[in-house]
Protein backbone atom coordinates (compact mmCIF):
# COMPACT_ATOMS: atom_id res chain seq x y z
CA UNK A 1 0.00 0.00 0.00
CA UNK A 2 1.52 3.26 -1.11
CA UNK A 3 0.71 6.57 -2.77
CA UNK A 4 0.80 6.33 -6.59
CA UNK A 5 2.99 8.94 -8.21
CA UNK A 6 0.15 9.60 -10.62
CA UNK A 7 -2.08 10.57 -7.67
CA UNK A 8 0.59 12.94 -6.36
CA UNK A 9 1.03 14.55 -9.76
CA UNK A 10 -2.70 15.24 -9.94
CA UNK A 11 -2.45 17.44 -6.86
CA UNK A 12 -2.49 20.72 -8.74
CA UNK A 13 -1.57 22.80 -5.69
CA UNK A 14 1.83 21.07 -5.58
CA UNK A 15 2.64 21.98 -9.20
CA UNK A 16 5.02 19.08 -9.65
CA UNK A 17 6.53 18.58 -13.10
CA UNK A 18 7.86 15.32 -14.53
CA UNK A 19 11.31 15.77 -16.09
CA UNK A 20 12.36 12.14 -16.57
CA UNK A 21 11.32 8.55 -15.96
CA UNK A 22 7.76 8.77 -17.22
CA UNK A 23 7.77 5.03 -17.66
CA UNK A 24 7.98 4.64 -13.90
CA UNK A 25 5.01 6.80 -12.95
CA UNK A 26 3.04 3.70 -11.99
CA UNK A 27 5.27 3.37 -8.91
CA UNK A 28 3.98 3.91 -5.40
CA UNK A 29 5.56 6.05 -2.70
CA UNK A 30 5.92 4.49 0.74
CA UNK A 31 7.36 7.62 2.34
CA UNK A 32 8.52 11.14 1.47
CA UNK A 33 11.98 11.95 2.77
CA UNK A 34 13.85 15.26 2.52
CA UNK A 35 17.59 14.64 2.65
CA UNK A 36 20.54 16.74 1.49
CA UNK A 37 23.43 14.33 1.96
CA UNK A 38 25.85 13.77 -0.89
CA UNK A 39 25.22 10.03 -0.45
CA UNK A 40 21.79 9.47 1.10
CA UNK A 41 21.60 5.77 0.21
CA UNK A 42 22.64 4.40 3.65
CA UNK A 43 19.62 6.19 5.16
CA UNK A 44 17.09 4.93 2.62
CA UNK A 45 15.07 1.73 2.65
CA UNK A 46 13.46 1.80 -0.79
CA UNK A 47 10.11 3.14 -1.92
CA UNK A 48 10.82 6.73 -0.87
CA UNK A 49 10.14 9.95 -2.69
CA UNK A 50 13.52 11.59 -2.09
CA UNK A 51 13.26 15.38 -1.82
CA UNK A 52 16.39 17.48 -2.28
CA UNK A 53 17.44 20.97 -3.32
CA UNK A 54 20.84 19.65 -4.45
CA UNK A 55 22.62 21.45 -1.62
CA UNK A 56 25.30 18.75 -1.39
CA UNK A 57 25.06 17.62 -4.99
CA UNK A 58 28.51 16.74 -6.45
CA UNK A 59 29.96 19.22 -8.89
CA UNK A 60 31.09 16.91 -11.70
CA UNK A 61 28.79 15.48 -14.32
CA UNK A 62 29.92 11.90 -13.69
CA UNK A 63 29.41 12.23 -9.93
CA UNK A 64 25.93 13.63 -10.47
CA UNK A 65 25.08 10.72 -12.72
CA UNK A 66 26.35 8.34 -10.05
CA UNK A 67 24.16 10.09 -7.48
CA UNK A 68 21.07 9.23 -9.53
CA UNK A 69 22.24 5.70 -10.31
CA UNK A 70 22.79 4.97 -6.63
CA UNK A 71 19.31 6.22 -5.77
CA UNK A 72 17.80 4.05 -8.48
CA UNK A 73 19.77 1.03 -7.25
CA UNK A 74 18.54 1.71 -3.70
CA UNK A 75 14.98 1.31 -4.95
CA UNK A 76 13.62 4.79 -4.32
CA UNK A 77 10.27 5.45 -5.96
CA UNK A 78 11.18 8.88 -7.31
CA UNK A 79 13.24 12.01 -6.77
CA UNK A 80 11.76 15.45 -6.23
CA UNK A 81 14.26 18.22 -6.95
CA UNK A 82 13.46 21.63 -5.51
CA UNK A 83 14.55 24.47 -7.78
CA UNK A 84 15.18 28.11 -6.99
CA UNK A 85 17.51 27.67 -4.01
CA UNK A 86 20.76 25.77 -4.57
CA UNK A 87 19.98 25.40 -8.27
CA UNK A 88 17.84 27.52 -10.56
CA UNK A 89 17.12 24.49 -12.72
CA UNK A 90 17.46 20.75 -12.32
CA UNK A 91 20.96 19.88 -13.63
CA UNK A 92 20.95 18.23 -17.04
CA UNK A 93 23.15 15.38 -15.79
CA UNK A 94 20.43 14.39 -13.28
CA UNK A 95 17.71 14.50 -15.90
CA UNK A 96 19.72 12.38 -18.33
CA UNK A 97 20.77 9.85 -15.70
CA UNK A 98 17.22 9.55 -14.35
CA UNK A 99 15.89 8.93 -17.83
CA UNK A 100 18.51 6.25 -18.43
CA UNK A 101 17.72 4.58 -15.10
CA UNK A 102 13.96 4.83 -15.57
CA UNK A 103 13.76 6.76 -12.29
CA UNK A 104 10.95 9.36 -12.13
CA UNK A 105 12.45 12.81 -11.57
CA UNK A 106 10.06 15.55 -10.49
CA UNK A 107 10.71 19.28 -10.42
CA UNK A 108 9.39 20.91 -7.26
CA UNK A 109 8.87 24.67 -7.84
CA UNK A 110 10.12 27.18 -5.32
CA UNK A 111 6.64 28.16 -4.04
CA UNK A 112 5.97 24.52 -3.08
CA UNK A 113 7.64 23.67 0.26
CA UNK A 114 8.81 20.12 0.77
CA UNK A 115 6.56 19.92 3.82
CA UNK A 116 3.53 20.30 1.53
CA UNK A 117 4.63 17.33 -0.55
CA UNK A 118 5.38 15.28 2.56
CA UNK A 119 2.04 16.18 4.12
CA UNK A 120 0.16 15.14 0.98
CA UNK A 121 1.89 11.75 1.00
CA UNK A 122 1.39 11.15 4.72
CA UNK A 123 -2.29 12.14 4.66
CA UNK A 124 -2.97 9.85 1.72
CA UNK A 125 -1.18 6.96 3.45
CA UNK A 126 -3.30 7.54 6.55
CA UNK A 127 -6.46 7.47 4.43
CA UNK A 128 -5.40 4.19 2.85
CA UNK A 129 -4.64 2.64 6.23
CA UNK A 130 -8.06 3.68 7.52
CA UNK A 131 -9.74 2.24 4.43
CA UNK A 132 -7.85 -1.00 5.06
CA UNK A 133 -9.13 -1.15 8.63
CA UNK A 134 -12.69 -0.59 7.45
CA UNK A 135 -12.31 -3.30 4.82
CA UNK A 136 -10.88 -5.70 7.40
CA UNK A 137 -13.75 -5.05 9.81
CA UNK A 138 -16.27 -5.79 7.07
CA UNK A 139 -14.42 -8.91 5.99
CA UNK A 140 -14.12 -10.38 9.49
CA UNK A 141 -17.68 -11.71 9.96
CA UNK A 142 -17.76 -13.22 6.47
CA UNK A 143 -14.43 -14.96 7.04
CA UNK A 144 -15.65 -16.25 10.39
CA UNK A 145 -18.80 -17.74 8.87
CA UNK A 146 -16.74 -19.32 6.09
CA UNK A 147 -14.32 -20.85 8.59
CA UNK A 148 -17.11 -22.25 10.74
CA UNK A 149 -19.37 -23.62 8.02
CA UNK A 150 -17.35 -24.17 4.85
CA UNK A 151 -13.80 -25.09 5.77
CA UNK A 152 -10.61 -24.12 3.97
CA UNK A 153 -12.09 -23.82 0.47
CA UNK A 154 -14.82 -21.49 1.68
CA UNK A 155 -12.28 -19.30 3.51
CA UNK A 156 -10.04 -19.14 0.43
CA UNK A 157 -12.99 -18.21 -1.77
CA UNK A 158 -14.23 -15.51 0.61
CA UNK A 159 -10.75 -14.03 0.88
CA UNK A 160 -10.28 -13.98 -2.89
CA UNK A 161 -13.68 -12.40 -3.55
CA UNK A 162 -13.33 -9.81 -0.79
CA UNK A 163 -9.85 -8.68 -1.86
CA UNK A 164 -10.24 -9.11 -5.64
CA UNK A 165 -7.15 -11.30 -5.90
CA UNK A 166 -6.30 -14.93 -6.55
CA UNK A 167 -5.67 -17.03 -3.43
CA UNK A 168 -4.02 -20.43 -3.04
CA UNK A 169 -3.71 -22.69 0.00
CA UNK A 170 -0.58 -24.80 -0.36
CA UNK A 171 0.52 -27.90 1.46
CA UNK A 172 4.05 -28.53 2.73
CA UNK A 173 5.29 -29.47 -0.75
CA UNK A 174 3.80 -26.39 -2.37
CA UNK A 175 0.90 -28.30 -3.90
CA UNK A 176 -2.38 -26.34 -4.01
CA UNK A 177 -5.09 -27.84 -1.80
CA UNK A 178 -7.60 -24.99 -2.17
CA UNK A 179 -7.79 -22.07 -4.57
CA UNK A 180 -10.03 -19.36 -5.91
CA UNK A 181 -10.64 -18.76 -8.71
CA UNK A 182 -10.21 -22.42 -9.67
CA UNK A 183 -6.91 -23.09 -11.38
CA UNK A 184 -5.09 -20.07 -9.93
CA UNK A 185 -1.42 -20.30 -10.82
CA UNK A 186 1.07 -21.58 -8.26
CA UNK A 187 3.84 -19.14 -7.22
CA UNK A 188 7.40 -19.90 -8.25
CA UNK A 189 9.90 -21.66 -5.99
CA UNK A 190 11.60 -18.41 -4.99
CA UNK A 191 8.41 -16.86 -3.64
CA UNK A 192 7.42 -20.07 -1.86
CA UNK A 193 10.79 -20.19 -0.12
CA UNK A 194 10.32 -16.63 1.15
CA UNK A 195 6.81 -17.31 2.44
CA UNK A 196 7.48 -20.60 4.19
CA UNK A 197 10.16 -20.82 6.89
CA UNK A 198 11.53 -24.30 7.55
CA UNK A 199 9.44 -24.83 10.70
CA UNK A 200 6.09 -24.16 9.04
CA UNK A 201 4.07 -26.87 7.32
CA UNK A 202 2.24 -24.97 4.61
CA UNK A 203 1.38 -21.58 3.23
CA UNK A 204 -1.58 -19.79 1.74
CA UNK A 205 -0.46 -17.40 -0.95
CA UNK A 206 -2.40 -14.50 -2.39
CA UNK A 207 -1.38 -13.32 -5.83
CA UNK A 208 -2.61 -10.96 -8.50
CA UNK A 209 -2.29 -7.36 -9.68
CA UNK A 210 -3.17 -5.93 -6.26
CA UNK A 211 -1.61 -8.52 -4.02
CA UNK A 212 0.86 -8.64 -1.22
CA UNK A 213 1.28 -11.23 1.47
CA UNK A 214 2.17 -11.86 5.08
CA UNK A 215 2.50 -15.02 7.14
CA UNK A 216 0.28 -15.85 10.12
CA UNK A 217 -0.89 -19.05 11.79
CA UNK A 218 -4.30 -20.28 10.68
CA UNK A 219 -6.57 -22.59 12.70
CA UNK A 220 -8.82 -23.73 9.87
CA UNK A 221 -5.92 -25.63 8.29
CA UNK A 222 -3.64 -26.81 11.11
CA UNK A 223 0.01 -25.99 10.61
CA UNK A 224 -0.63 -23.70 7.68
CA UNK A 225 0.22 -20.09 7.11
CA UNK A 226 -2.30 -17.58 5.82
CA UNK A 227 -1.54 -14.73 3.44
CA UNK A 228 -3.98 -11.89 2.88
CA UNK A 229 -3.72 -9.40 0.00
CA UNK A 230 -4.48 -5.71 0.30
CA UNK A 231 -2.09 -3.62 -1.80
CA UNK A 232 -0.37 -3.16 -5.13
CA UNK A 233 3.14 -2.86 -3.77
CA UNK A 234 4.21 -6.47 -3.26
CA UNK A 235 5.56 -7.69 0.08
CA UNK A 236 6.31 -4.63 2.18
CA UNK A 237 6.11 -2.93 5.57
CA UNK A 238 2.35 -2.85 6.05
CA UNK A 239 -0.35 -4.18 8.36
CA UNK A 240 -2.91 -6.70 7.10
CA UNK A 241 -5.60 -9.14 8.12
CA UNK A 242 -4.57 -12.52 9.47
CA UNK A 243 -6.59 -15.59 10.25
CA UNK A 244 -6.70 -17.94 13.22
CA UNK A 245 -10.21 -19.26 12.77
CA UNK A 246 -11.58 -15.76 13.33
CA UNK A 247 -9.79 -13.04 11.27
CA UNK A 248 -8.20 -10.18 13.13
CA UNK A 249 -6.10 -7.14 12.26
Amino acid sequence: MGVPLTWLLRRQELRLKVLAGRGGLDREVDWAHSIELADPVPWLGGGELVLTTGLRLPGSTDARRDYVRHLAKAGVAAVGFGVGLSHEHVPDALVEAAEEAGLPLLEVPLPTPFVAVTKAVMERLAEQQYDGMVQASRLQPRMTRAALHGGAQAVVRELAVSTATSVLLLDHDGTPCASHPPGASTPGPGLLARLRPADQAAAAVSTGPTAWWRRSRCAWAPGCTAAWSWSRTGPSRRSTTSCSGMPRR
